[in-house]
């Protein structure tokens, strides 16, 4: 009778044994499956950053990529009650963002600038060839500089408000640069305009100084003007 109850307890220990064995087993294979998942969503996001960096928006590939290498970082801090380390990481990675924004805004701003100028050296190339005339070329430069002054401001004002965001003199410093540079071109929108302005400016000029000086009478001085 002892020796069958021996056989029982045994069988009831071994049972109990490889029930504990296979919840282990299972628990593994299920963050193996986790695992496995995750690595597969984080190969498809990488894959995603990358077509937005193609795309020429950095900035968000950026923020995914942050999300994928800080996440087991932030689970830690936050299981661990470390909630100021993990406002910090969180912060430190939308600064990452901020910075990219302003530099792919500062690409295209610059793109668009590369072929205004191109578009200004052709004008000038064939002004001065002969291939159109000077009065030509004002009227062209002054169409083209109108046509890219609204859109540029538009593109510098993003830039202003992500540059608030960012709290960084140097960024504020040059979003301000562009401005005034905006402000010079707006000015040159009516090139025809001010070249007739200042001719008569300048002859106005040149005749008053003739009648002051005795060269020319005021009826004289009317007449060359």
């Amino acid at each position: 009778r002892q020796d069958l109850q021996n056989r029982i307890d045994d069988y009831r220990a071994r049972q109990t044994n490889a029930n504990r064995d296979a919840g282990f087993a299972e628990q593994a294979l299920a963050r193996d499956r986790q695992r496995s998942n995750q690595e597969y969503l984080d190969q498809l996001s990488e894959i995603n950053a990358k077509i937005l960096e193609m795309n020429g928006n950095t900035a968000a590939a950026i923020r995914i990529r942050n999300e994928n290498q800080s996440r087991n970082q932030l689970r830690f801090l936050e299981a661990s009650g470390n909630a100021d380390e993990a406002a910090a990481v969180r912060t430190l990675n939308e600064q990452a963002v901020i910075q990219a924004q302003l530099n792919d805004l500062t690409k295209k701003y610059n793109i668009e600038v590369g072929y205004l100028q191109i578009a200004q050296e052709q004008i000038n190339i064939a002004r001065d060839s002969g291939a159109i005339s000077e009065l030509d070329s004002l009227y062209k430069l002054s169409d083209a500089n109108k046509a890219v002054v609204g859109q540029l401001r538009a593109r510098v004002d993003e830039m202003y408000k992500i540059a608030l965001l960012s709290k960084d003199p140097a960024a504020l410093l040059t979003v301000q640069q562009l401005y005034t540079s905006l402000d010079r071109l707006a000015s040159q929108t009516d090139l025809v305009a001010d070249k007739f302005n200042k001719l008569f400016s300048d002859t106005l000029a040149d005749g008053i100084t003739d009648v002051v000086t005795g060269a020319k009478t005021v009826k004289e001085a009317f007449n060359d003007m």
